[in-house]
């Protein structure tokens, strides 16, 4: 039965390839970091050899991250491959912070699915270098279980978002003119998109329930620095939410497509606390906005 190329590569199969090269798809240690090396045409001699270690280590990774586990998992159920994938990503995690001074105080497991999402994004591009190398079949069906793995890990970012902690909204007691006043602020400053919609903003600032029509609630985008970020919500709500000030604001906020980093904002709000100096840039703009609602 002919195999498909894929098979090949999770195999270190030697074989011609769809871009015209000979050769086979190496892991030199195991990590799933896919290197291509490369035979003449008559696929007897090696165009770097076994003694050029460096040299082969030089050549360029084609496939890495969920992709290059994929291939070399290449047949196993999906479910599990992906399950499986995403446990030692959080493992290689908490193993590199574990030792970190402060990392009694943080939660490894939140901090690493409020980031990762983005790395793997990053190595899925990065993969798609070994496209050139496969059919299209193959190519579609890499591509339908990398969208499967990000929407198993989407699930996973959304129950650790949505039933860690409730509420998801800052308590203290806003009037609806003083909601606005802020709301505006904030979209006028550039803050918030032009597109945010005021109910969900509401909801954050100060628990108004959201109309039916206007559900779910989707995270508000904050589009100047996590700093800014930081020195608005403590001014805003360090008295009335003081122990679960960053807790809500990772389960309410994006910048940059993902949850604002909680040590980021801490670092922030201790520094210019020690030294009003430190107060992030662009902070007078916050203050304005602040003392006309």
């Amino acid at each position: 039965m002919k195999r498909d190329l894929i098979e090949y590569i999770a195999r270190q199969v030697h074989t011609y390839w769809k871009n015209g090269k000979v050769g086979f798809f190496m892991d030199m240690d195991n990590n799933y970091l896919l290197r291509f090396r490369e035979t003449d045409e008559t696929a007897k001699h090696y165009l770097i050899g076994d003694s050029h270690t460096e040299e082969l280590r030089a050549l360029p990774i084609l496939a890495c991250g969920f992709v290059g586990w994929l291939i070399k998992h290449w047949g196993n159920d999906v479910q599990a491959t992906n399950e499986e994938y995403l446990l030692i990503r959080l493992k290689m995690y908490s193993d590199e912070h574990r030792n970190d001074d402060d990392a009694d105080l943080r939660n490894l497991e939140e901090e690493f699915y409020s980031t990762y999402k983005a790395k793997e994004e990053q190595w899925v591009k990065q993969s798609e270098a070994i496209f050139e190398y496969l059919p299209d079949g193959d190519i579609q069906r890499i591509k339908g279980k990398i969208a499967r793995f990000f929407r198993y890990l989407d699930s996973k970012i959304a129950t650790k978002r949505n039933y860690e902690f409730n509420p998801l909204y800052f308590t203290r007691s806003f009037t609806t003119d003083e909601q606005k006043k802020l709301f505006d602020g904030l979209v006028n400053g550039g803050f918030l998109p032009k597109e945010t919609i005021c109910s969900h903003f509401y909801y954050v600032f100060g628990g108004t329930p959201i109309p039916d029509n206007e559900k779910p609630f989707k995270p508000l985008i904050w589009q100047k620095s996590v700093g800014l970020l930081a020195y608005c919500i403590e001014n805003l709500f360090a008295d009335t939410d003081g122990a679960n000030l960053w807790e809500i604001t990772v389960n309410t906020f994006l910048w940059k497509g993902t949850p604002p980093n909680k040590d980021t904002m801490k670092n922030t709000v201790s520094k210019y606390k020690h030294d009003f100096q430190h107060r992030p840039k662009g902070y007078r703009e916050i203050d304005d906005i602040i003392e006309h609602i």
